[in-house]
């Protein structure tokens, strides 16, 4: 009687046992799961933000390209802004290539900035109500994509430190979970992207 109660203590302790590490198990990949959807999420913002960008680039673009038609420096430069912001529209943002658009939109920005510092020897230019709005409504975009940006690292720096610590890199590595990672931006690529012209800059 002793002995069936001793194993009947030990299967019962042993099913527990297994019950709760299934259930510890469960918890780590739900922990995992709701990590991923958050750092998604906050990509997202970022993608909007980044969207609102290339919706108004263009009409910065062509309004400067007309006022500078015969500036071929300029022209080059625009050339090559547009030929970048056609690259990164047809790129779609994830969290496992955020980093390389990241590269990409440094190198737009940095285009923008050399087109804007380039604008500078045109005062008649700077003067024109339609490029300031332009240049300052890039400035507020590029000001949210900034704080998006912050909120999305945070996120990724929290969900990659899952993944690799233990125990919850086992999960990882059973179902597939993969690091994300960081959308960067260079202090240098956002240089001069609005230069100080001076003036009201009325926003639309």
């Amino acid at each position: 009687m002793i002995v069936e109660t001793i194993l009947i203590f030990i299967l019962c302790c042993g099913i527990l046992f297994i019950l709760g590490l299934v259930g510890y198990l469960i918890y780590l990949y739900n922990s995992l799961a709701s990590y991923k959807v958050r750092v998604e999420e906050t990509l997202k913002q970022i993608d909007v933000r980044l969207q609102n960008r290339y919706d108004l680039l263009p009409d910065l673009i062509n309004a400067v390209e007309k006022a500078t038609s015969t500036d071929e420096n300029i022209q080059t430069k625009i050339a090559e802004l547009r030929s970048g912001l056609s690259q990164l529209k047809s790129v779609k943002l994830t969290p496992e290539n955020a980093n390389a658009v990241s590269q990409m939109e440094s190198k737009l920005l940095s285009n923008l900035g050399a087109i804007n510092v380039a604008v500078e020897a045109y005062p008649e230019i700077q003067s024109q109500v339609a490029i300031q709005n332009f240049m300052q409504q890039n400035q507020q975009i590029e000001e949210m994509i900034a704080a998006a940006r912050q909120i999305y690292n945070a996120t990724v720096r929290d969900y990659n430190e899952k993944i690799v610590t233990f125990p919850s890199n086992i999960i990882a590595n059973m179902f597939g979970f993969k690091k994300a990672e960081f959308f960067e931006s260079t202090a240098e690529a956002k240089k001069d992207i609005m230069p100080d012209w001076g003036g009201n800059v009325v926003v639309r």
